[in-house]
């Protein structure tokens, strides 16, 4: 026979710290089962298939540490277009900024790897917030984040196949959390640049992402009104 504080204890339900604590713990269990070989690795092997667009976003990365660190933002190359050169668009500027940051310290394939895993993660985080402000039941969050952030699109396109902007998966739902509290008048200033900073990112990682993200917060706005 429990004590009465001990049944309260029991029905009181789990804190969202407490719900998020555990979703980190295990999303980051599933990063390691899908790509611990590797992150373990040590940079001695990359995360993509060797046919695939992996090594034109590794230069993309490459390309703009050299540039950054020459104090240039990479919007100019002459290792094309010879003997000219030309403007160079790369189509993943977030993931390359955050890769070249690491180069330095962990060598560029290591830095790149753990990069797409930090956006499995958050892009599992990420939906898991999202479901939890909309469900309220930290359990059911657990498999949407799941089902979101190890769906087949990211670790196929995203990871398996190099298309690495594809991986910038965790800004929309970020984006619509924000979108969701400050139009619904909850969360004051925070849920502005929450939802102000999901929308810019899903841009800046993948400019078809920032779309979709434009017209979703249109229609929510609309349909708010």
């Amino acid at each position: 026979m429990l004590a009465p504080n001990q049944q309260s204890s029991m029905k009181r339900p789990a804190t969202p710290t407490w719900d998020a604590l555990v979703a980190l713990a295990l999303y980051s269990v599933g990063v390691m089962a899908f790509l611990g070989p590797a992150l373990f690795a040590g940079g001695a092997l990359v995360l993509g298939h060797a046919e695939s667009d992996v090594w034109k976003h590794l230069w993309g990365a490459w390309w703009m540490g050299h540039e950054l660190s020459a104090g240039r933002f990479p919007t100019w190359t002459d290792l094309q277009n010879f003997p000219e050169g030309g403007r160079l668009y790369i189509i993943d500027p977030l993931n390359a900024g955050l890769a070249a940051l690491g180069a330095p310290l962990l060598g560029l394939v290591h830095a790149y790897n753990l990069v797409m895993a930090f956006q499995v993660l958050a892009a599992a985080l990420a939906a898991w917030a999202l479901a939890r402000h909309l469900t309220g039941d930290g359990r059911a969050a657990l498999v949407a984040g799941a089902a979101y952030g190890f769906c087949p699109y990211i670790l196929t396109s995203g990871v398996s196949s190099g298309i690495a902007e594809t991986s910038n998966l965790a800004w929309l739902p970020l984006g619509v959390l924000g979108l969701l509290l400050g139009l619904s008048g909850r969360g004051g200033l925070g849920a502005i640049l929450l939802g102000a900073a999901g929308l810019a990112l899903s841009a800046v990682g993948s400019w078809y992402f920032g779309m979709a993200a434009l017209v979703f917060g249109i229609l929510l706005g609309l349909w708010t009104a």
